[in-house]
């Protein structure tokens, strides 16, 4: 090699390494620019991405309708309209904004402005600011007369949504300096300049939910008042079957009551527990349930039916709430896409239809036959209430469960929240109406339980339909002051039943049978047996949902699981504790149930043992479960219930004194099975403003419970459960309201074609006349 060639090889090294060297401080810029914009100020530059997705237009969608079993319209999505001012007006700029642009154009435009004296324009603005003023104090006023708002809540809200806005400003500032901050120091924080938030450019509903009358005036208003306020096209939950008049047969009723004609009355919010409500904001809860925004692999994504804080329609109670994803629908989006010459539209889906197991005209009937104005849930000379006076209101419940399918017919609990305007305060004390007593409270069930008590028993190979138990009145030898018979009154002649098989027992409500027989099944076979019929839990009916609590915990809301002595088990077991075993075979001591659990037990009863988990759904019912109980036990659990309707010995036969005595299920036609329970509770005592207590009653608690069909097949087709809070005896107080319950039943045909008869309830506010008046009750 020459030396010309070894001194060019080595150049040409040289110059490799020169070049190799380049290529690596380009590629470490490049990494280091990857690292900056991946890692440092990747949350910054992912806070702009969503600031420009949030710049896109969303279109709103269509709520989904829920409607009742038979396809009747219970909440639907109305086209509406909604009074809205814009920011620049509630945040005071306005009038002086729209004064400069007056005064500017009548010098001639902005250049002739500018060559006027400051002091002259100030005059200017000064003068026209007067008149502009005088336009907002309309509009203000226009609130209160025209739309109807008291001046009071035009004002909460106008300063609601100035906190609103200003908290998002506040927070978004907050945000931007502590990432410009964390990226270039602390010297950044002088340079700091606030970005308007949106909703500073926006208009924001004062009036909501408008006719069209009010829209047309508010309307003209805004071309007196443009840029201050418009109207704005909205939706609004309608209910078209929320109103229900209602005709009640009165030739059934307690002697006494009984009138030939029947008793027509409006119910309102039919059905309002169980549909729920929406509400026109969302709350941080929903966002955390379901957000609007997500980060996921480093990629910000929106979820078009989700939540933002802020104003949307969300679902806040019953199956709005439970349902909500289904209902809710997603919004449609219009964006541009980087790099593309026309917006991308995605159309908006609307939310599904929901359907029910209600029938919304049976649910009707149920909460009129509720209402005092029908006298049964008032305190009656036949109830024996002698700390009540007659006429004083009582709080009550009632459910029916389609037996075949599991579903609900229909579930009440009155008073509603809707009726606290009607009570005094000493009866919103007492009568709780914000207390959903159907299945959201659990009250001591008394003797409802004791033929569950027999299906336990038969389960276990503990009794059989030849299962004789004597009753001598009291269980332990020897000890008369407690665990008796409720016959039982020590003295010369003590009263007792002497021996009982099951279905006479059942029938007679005998104590002894059902001490001895929860005795036999110990504490926890007992207790597990209450748990397979549905005791002490929630059953999963589709109206129970989970809620932040004010402490930011999480509490379910909705359905009442109810309470079974379970925590100290191992402590009774132990100790042999047979008094509380005992008290929990009679459905007494520390054991809470509700009315649905109780109307679910008696379904499966009627289904000979086979348990269905009930639903407000159509469709929604769970599967069947075969709980073990004999045939020929459940054929005299039956026996036992009906001999407790007919037999004029059973609890639930008759109803008033004597002499003027009367069948409680006087329904020609129909059979009926079923058990009434008088459970012993705590006085309801309320609590006065003043801090005085008072002792309103110290009566039991009230139950009937059953199933029914025709006599013609002897099927059972509906379970039922009536409850009475605080009302005294079962069978006279729970006994007439599960009657007028069985009957509305087989008017609506729930008992077969043969018994339907002529709809006695009209819907005034539905859509059309078929729709107002229903005679399709009982479809399958």
């Amino acid at each position: 090699m020459t030396m010309l060639q070894s001194g060019q090889f080595g150049m040409f090294q040289r110059r490799l390494v020169l070049l190799s060297i380049a290529l690596l401080v380009v590629f470490a810029g490049l990494l280091a620019q990857l690292w900056r914009l991946s890692v440092v100020e990747h949350a910054d530059r992912l806070e702009r991405a969503m600031g420009r997705v949030k710049q896109n237009e969303f279109l709103p969608t269509l709520r989904g309708t829920i409607v009742d079993r038979h396809g009747r319209v219970l909440a639907e999505d109305a086209a509406s309209y909604d009074v809205a001012l814009h920011w620049s007006a509630i945040n005071g700029d306005w009038a002086m904004q729209q004064a400069t642009a007056e005064a500017v154009k009548a010098a001639g435009g902005r250049r002739a402005w500018l060559k006027l004296p400051l002091e002259e324009r100030d005059r200017r603005k000064q003068a026209a600011l007067v008149t502009w003023k005088a336009v907002w104090a309309d509009v203000l006023s226009a609130i209160v007369t025209v739309g109807g708002m008291p001046a009071v809540e035009r004002d909460e809200a106008i300063v609601a949504i100035k906190d609103r806005v200003n908290l998002i400003q506040k927070q978004k500032d907050e945000r931007d300096q502590a990432r410009r901050v964390d990226l270039y120091g602390e010297e950044a924080r002088a340079d700091f300049r606030s970005e308007t938030v949106q909703e500073k450019t926006q208009y924001h509903a004062v009036l909501r939910g408008v006719d069209d009358a009010t829209a047309f005036a508010f309307g003209k208003l805004a071309d007196r008042a443009p840029g201050a306020i418009t109207v704005l096209d909205s939706r609004v939950r309608r209910r078209p079957h929320a109103e229900a008049i209602v005709e009640l047969p009165c030739d059934g009723l307690p002697m006494g009551l009984r009138r030939n004609e029947p008793l027509r009355m409006t119910v309102h919010d039919v059905g309002s527990r169980i549909v729920g409500v929406t509400r026109s904001q969302a709350l941080a809860e929903d966002a955390q349930r379901r957000p609007l925004y997500r980060v996921r692999d480093g990629e910000l994504t929106v979820d078009l039916g989700g939540y933002e804080p802020g104003p949307d329609v969300a679902g806040a109670t019953g199956i709005e709430r439970t349902q909500d994803d289904r209902l809710r629908g997603k919004r449609g989006r219009v964006r541009t896409p980087i790099g593309a010459d026309e917006p991308i539209r995605e159309e908006p889906v609307p939310g599904d239809r929901v359907q029910l197991s209600i029938d919304a005209a049976l649910q009707a009937r149920v909460e009129a036959i509720l209402e005092p104005a029908y006298w049964l849930t008032v305190v009656q000379g036949f109830h024996s209430q002698p700390d009540q006076e007659p006429g004083a209101p009582l709080a009550a419940a009632a459910v029916a469960i389609d037996v075949d399918t599991g579903e609900i017919l229909a579930m009440a609990s009155w008073p509603d929240l809707g009726d606290h305007d009607r009570l005094t305060p000493r009866q919103r004390l007492a009568l709780t109406p914000w207390m959903d007593r159907a299945m959201g409270a659990s009250f001591e069930p008394g003797s409802v339980m004791k033929p569950v008590v027999v299906a336990c028993a038969a389960a276990e190979d503990l009794a059989t339909p030849a299962t004789v138990i004597d009753c001598t009145g009291h269980f332990f030898p020897g000890v008369h002051g407690h665990a008796r018979c409720w016959i039982y009154r020590p003295g010369n002649t003590p009263n007792h039943h002497g021996p009982l098989g099951p279905a006479e027992a059942i029938a007679r409500s005998c104590n002894m049978y059902f001490y001895t027989l929860a005795d036999r099944l110990g504490p926890r076979e007992l207790l597990e047996g209450y748990a397979s019929w549905g005791f002490g839990r929630t059953l999963g009916i589709g109206l129970d949902y989970e809620r932040l609590s004010e402490s930011g915990g999480v509490q379910r809301v909705g359905e009442s699981a109810g309470s079974i002595r379970q925590r100290d088990l191992m402590q009774i077991e132990s100790s042999k504790d047979r008094q509380t075993t005992i008290s929990l075979g009679i459905g007494q001591g520390d054991m809470r149930v509700t009315p649905l659990q109780v109307a679910n037990a008696y379904a499966t009863l009627a289904r000979d043992g086979v348990a269905i988990r009930p639903s407000v759904l159509r469709g929604g019912a769970g599967s069947r479960v075969d709980l073990g109980v004999p045939d020929a036990m459940m054929a005299t659990i039956k026996d036992g219930l009906r001999l407790s309707v007919d037999a004029e010995y059973g609890t639930l036969h008759h109803v008033g004194p004597r002499d003027r005595r009367a069948p409680i299920f006087d329904l020609p036609g129909i059979r009926v099975w079923g058990k009434s329970g008088t459970s012993e509770t705590s006085p309801l005592v309320i609590t006065h403003v003043d801090g005085t207590k008072e002792v309103v009653t110290s009566k039991d608690h009230a139950w009937a419970a059953g199933f029914a069909g025709a006599r013609a097949d002897g099927r059972p087709r509906i379970a039922f459960c009536t409850f009475v809070d605080h009302g005294g005896g079962g069978g006279k107080s729970a006994g007439p309201i599960a009657a007028a319950l069985v009957r509305a039943c087989a008017d609506e045909g729930y008992l077969g074609d043969g018994l339907r008869s002529r709809s006695v309830v009209r819907f005034p506010d539905a859509s059309s006349p078929t729709e107002q008046l229903q005679t399709l009750g009982g479809a399958r």
